[in-house]
């Protein structure tokens, strides 16, 4: 298997990171009444909802990259797998660190000291990609082989996912509770139900790209991606009119539906098509700010949220009107640029 570096991928994940820093930007700095309307949805919730799932998505497809370097050094299945897992629990302890930078650098006190324990997008990344090791294989790589067990256990988590929610909160440490499911346990920002399932999502479409990417068809598979996309957006458009009690919420507990999943699988699907073809018509050559983010997605996750929420802007904290807080949040992405190029330059040098 010949070495192969997507360098949409790349972009795709810039991209991630301008609407990640906007979503952050707009919660942070936004005032009342704007933090409502229909403005209020498509940039807070529509939009925001987008950058973690990508991520995660993202996440699955470079596990297929690395499975991929693995089949290439002739390096055994079990050895493959415990090399992933081990890259996963380093993602997973390094978002631990940070939430202990964060404690300390908003003042260390005792009364916010659970605020460590928050289950964040770092944690979620690293605990679904020690899942999606074991799940997926490196045989997913082979030829004419469908990696059906990933793609079958992201279809689960997302279809009872709903289910658990209605079940409440299961018993047991706070901590680990909050790894399960939303709604049982206010610090489980993102618990592996159902955010592991885009991993795996991904994880099953990269091995896809790797194969054709190695007969020399990847821009024909980046069409049937757009067409698998449309596809998928309207099984979850179809799954949303049905209005079906079992994926539906209630007057008390609100639920994650699967056709969210799938508009955003669909999402991912065909915005990495668009990614590709940007790539192919040469637009990311050269300095391409989206394209730097993406290399240094990490450095610009962790600089940004301490600018934005614990930083000098306390002093605006939701207190500016959409216009300024946009204009604000360019001059933010503009300094993420910046400090992503000093990074992946400082990565050359060294």
């Amino acid at each position: 298997m010949p070495s192969q570096r997507f360098g949409f991928i790349d972009w795709f994940r810039g991209l991630a990171c301008i609407l990640m820093i906007q979503t952050h930007a707009y919660d942070a700095w936004t005032t009342e009444p704007y933090r409502q309307g229909t403005w209020w949805i498509w940039a807070r919730l529509h939009l925001g909802g987008l950058p973690a799932r990508m991520f995660l998505f993202l996440a699955g497809v470079s596990l297929a990259m690395r499975f991929a370097s693995d089949v290439r050094r002739s390096v055994p299945i079990a050895e493959a797998r415990l090399g992933a897992l081990w890259r996963g629990l380093e993602v997973f302890l390094l978002g631990y660190g940070f939430r202990i930078v964060e404690w300390l650098i908003g003042g260390g006190q005792t009364k916010d000291a659970m605020s460590m324990w928050k289950v964040d997008v770092l944690q979620c990344i690293g605990l679904s990609l020690m899942v999606t090791a074991y799940v997926a294989s490196p045989t997913d790589l082979e030829d004419r082989r469908i990696p059906w067990r990933p793609l079958l256990v992201a279809v689960l988590v997302a279809a009872v996912t709903p289910s658990l929610q209605k079940l409440g909160s299961p018993s047991g440490p706070g901590p680990l509770v909050a790894y399960l499911w939303p709604g049982a346990n206010p610090l489980g920002q993102f618990p592996i139900f159902p955010w592991l399932a885009y991993t795996l999502t991904g994880a099953a479409v990269g091995s896809w790209w790797l194969r054709a990417a190695r007969h020399n068809r990847l821009s024909q598979v980046m069409w049937w991606s757009v067409a698998i996309g449309l596809l998928v957006w309207l099984a979850g458009y179809g799954l949303e009119k049905l209005h079906l009690p079992v994926f539906s919420s209630t007057k008390t507990i609100k639920v994650d539906p699967p056709f969210i999943f799938c508009n955003r699988i669909a999402f991912c699907l065909m915005g990495t098509a668009v990614s590709y073809w940007i790539e192919q018509l040469g637009l990311t050559d050269g300095f391409s700010p989206t394209r730097i983010m993406g290399q240094a997605s990490l450095t610009v996750y962790m600089v940004h949220l301490d600018i934005v929420y614990n930083s000098a802007p306390y002093t605006i904290k939701q207190k500016l009107d959409p216009i300024t807080a946009t204009m604000l949040w360019l001059v933010l992405t503009v300094l993420m640029v910046v400090v992503a190029w000093f990074r992946i330059d400082g990565d050359r040098k060294t």
